[in-house]
């Protein structure tokens, strides 16, 4: 599972555009604890999860997989008329829609689109290229190779209660010059129970695999 993002994209690697309209974690059978509503220590329910995406106060059409909790976007979001060195806003949250609080981890890919040899090709925006506006979020990598681009897991450093709706990203400042002046941000994103959360039992299967010793949500 760790390796999604990886697979997805290659750091100045063309590769041909695909329109993803199911959730890429192949192994979504090995991740049945993401819809996990029972507490890990008295396996006695305790109440529902729900995800959705609004991009501009609405909801993003998507695919909800109640298997494993996880919500992605249907199409990507498309942030254009960008300005070299000025600050774009960006309306983009998350809403946890169940019934009881939990933590969330976000997939935040974002690239522009290249036309070559009549194909058009996405290809990861670097951290150098543009300043990301996150708010109270740890990034955790899937790969090393992925530390300088964006596209990879950042973990929501706060237990978002049942209703809530959070920032996913605030603004998107460019430092280099992008094709049509237009990036394009693909979201997922995934919630856990908070209580009876699986990182607060020793011998449990961790969520969200090893995590940053900054993510302290799970505390």
């Amino acid at each position: 599972m760790e390796k999604n993002n990886s697979k997805k994209f290659k750091i100045n690697v063309v590769v041909p555009i695909v329109i993803i309209l199911v959730f890429v974690f192949s192994l979504a059978g090995t991740l049945a604890w993401l819809t996990s509503v029972k507490n890990f220590n008295t396996n006695t329910s305790v109440g529902s999860l729900g995800l959705e995406i609004y991009y501009n106060n609405e909801v993003v059409s998507g695919v909800l997989n109640e298997d494993n909790n996880t919500y992605q976007a249907g199409k990507d979001i498309v942030v254009s008329n960008l300005t070299l060195g000025v600050n774009t806003p960006i309306n983009l949250k998350f809403k946890n829609t169940g019934t009881i609080s939990g933590l969330v981890r976000v997939t935040f890919n974002m690239f522009q689109k290249v036309d070559a040899n009549g194909f058009t090709q996405n290809i990861l925006i670097k951290k150098n290229e543009a300043n990301v506006s996150f708010n109270n979020y740890v990034a955790q990598y899937a790969d090393s190779s992925l530390q300088d681009v964006y596209g990879h897991y950042y973990l929501y450093n706060s237990v978002v209660n049942a209703n809530e709706m959070v920032d996913i990203v605030t603004g998107i400042t460019p430092n280099a010059s992008f094709t049509n002046n237009t990036v394009y941000i693909e979201v997922v994103c995934e919630i856990i129970a908070y209580s009876g959360n699986a990182y607060l039992v020793n011998d449990a299967v961790k969520p969200f695999g090893d995590i940053p010793a900054e993510w302290t949500a799970w505390k």
